[in-house]
């Protein structure tokens, strides 16, 4: 059976049988106007709009850019709840309790950046970040360390580490929002 195939200047597409009458005029009336057009009977109307679409000059909408991803290392869950929060509408944001569970995650997925608190109970945060650091696929990754600690010495400590970011406890959203923003950019 032969189709009759409409191509249109917006890459609109209509297969419609032969034996509808008048396509031209339902599909005008649909688009709400003139439309320049070709329309052909073909035995393989896929091939022909094909060809056709070969010739036009048809813009496709970029996808969006994928969200960045964000591990948040904390050992107090009202921190994590507070940063996932406030993060999750602009970033898909991933938690972890402990450095431990932190790695497993890092052996499994991606993620774009890291904030680390700098005080956890049971680990050492110079551990984890040589952890990362020692680990080829993780090693240029961004790291933020999250801490209370504000003695200039302490502070001299965790700045040694170099890592890309330091901010204080409790957390500023707005700049923490900033220094995520800089260095996913």
């Amino acid at each position: 059976m032969f189709e009759r195939i409409a191509i249109f200047s917006k890459a609109t597409v209509l297969r419609k049988p032969i034996s509808s009458q008048n396509i031209e005029a339902e599909v005008l009336k649909l688009l709400g106007g003139k439309q320049e057009q070709e329309t052909f009977d073909v035995e393989d109307p896929i091939a022909a709009a094909m060809k056709l679409l070969d010739r036009m000059e048809i813009s496709v909408p970029a996808e969006p850019p994928a969200r960045k991803h964000i591990l948040v290392v904390d050992d107090d869950s009202s921190v994590l709840k507070l940063i996932k929060g406030h993060l999750s509408g602009q970033y898909d944001v991933a938690t972890a309790i402990s450095g431990k569970v932190a790695m497993k995650f890092l052996e499994t997925k991606q993620t774009d950046l890291i904030l680390l608190d700098y005080e956890m109970p049971e680990e050492n945060e110079v551990d984890i970040l040589n952890k990362i650091r020692s680990n080829e696929k993780l090693k240029d990754l961004p790291v933020v360390f999250l801490t209370g600690v504000s003695e200039r010495e302490r502070i001299e400590e965790v700045l040694a580490l170099r890592p890309q970011g330091y901010l204080l406890k409790p957390i500023d959203l707005e700049r923490l929002s900033y220094t995520i923003e800089n260095l996913t950019a």
